[in-house]
Parts: structure tokens; sequence; C-alpha cells
């Protein structure tokens, strides 16, 4: 936003977010999490979550309205909210099956690794990054060697 003059957007922006979480806040962490999901712990959770997306929404349509932004819908929302949708259903039922197995601790560190292994191949599979997306990451160079090496090309 600086680079384009609009440098109180992002603080105003945030400012209303904040002010939503405050009231959510509010209105959420008196009520129990066994009455109603967003309620407790989960209603804070979830107010940080609406204040950052009313935060970014605003941003967004700022910088859209100020320069001729094209974003392709699929790879910037889709792709990575299906990639997201598998990782949550693969850490939901990896923990549930560890658990069973061995204690819930290292079922659960065991779980977000799995996890996060799904994530990164379906991020691979499904394309999200272009060949300069993973040349510009740390040993993006060698991460795309090794990705054409074994047979996943860009």
């Amino acid at each position: 936003m600086q680079g384009i003059g609009k440098t109180f957007v992002p603080a105003i922006s945030l400012f209303i977010g904040v002010i939503v979480k405050t009231i959510l806040n509010i209105l959420l962490i008196p009520i129990s999490s066994e009455i109603f999901i967003f309620g407790g712990v989960n209603g804070a959770a979830f107010a940080t979550v609406v204040c950052h997306f009313i935060s970014f929404t605003i941003s967004f349509l700022v910088l859209r309205k100020n320069i001729n932004l094209k974003i392709k819908a699929n790879k910037i929302l889709v792709k990575p909210i299906l990639a997201t949708i598998c990782m949550i259903i693969v850490l939901y039922f990896s923990n549930e099956i560890l658990k069973s197995i061995i204690i819930e601790k290292l079922a659960t560190i065991l779980s977000i690794l799995i996890a996060i292994i799904v994530y990164i191949l379906i991020i691979i599979f499904l394309k999200i990054f272009g060949k300069e997306e993973i040349i510009i990451l740390p040993y993006g160079e060698k991460i795309l060697k090794l990705m054409e090496k074994i047979g996943i090309h860009y």
C-alpha cells in the first residue's frame, strides 16, 4: 500500500478488524463451547480469523481499485482451499487412528507431520506454484531439479 500512496489503509483496515474482533470476543467468549461451537476459546480464535479476514478484504479491495490487479481465483482460492480441506481430513483421521495405537501427544505430533507432508504433496500435484515461484523459494532451483528428476514437470 505504501507504494501506491495508501499508507493508512492497512492501519485503518486492521483497526476496523480489531473493533469487530473485540465485539465478537465480548459476545462469544462467555458462551460455553459445549453450548455453541464458537464459544469460549473457540470464539476468541474465530474472532481473530474474522478480524484478519476483514482487514485483508478492505486492503485487497483498495488495492484492486487502485491498480490493475488480475487474479486467477482457481489458483489463488480454489486450489489452496481444496489442499487445506484434504490436509484437515488427513490430520483428523490420522490423529484418530494414531491415538488408538500410541500415546496422544505423540499421535498429535505425528499427525501434524503427516498432514504437512500431505499438504506439500497436494500443492505439488495441483501445481499451485509456478516455476518462477518455486525458484524464488530457498533452495528453489534444487527443488525444481528434484521435481523434474522424479517426473513432476512445470
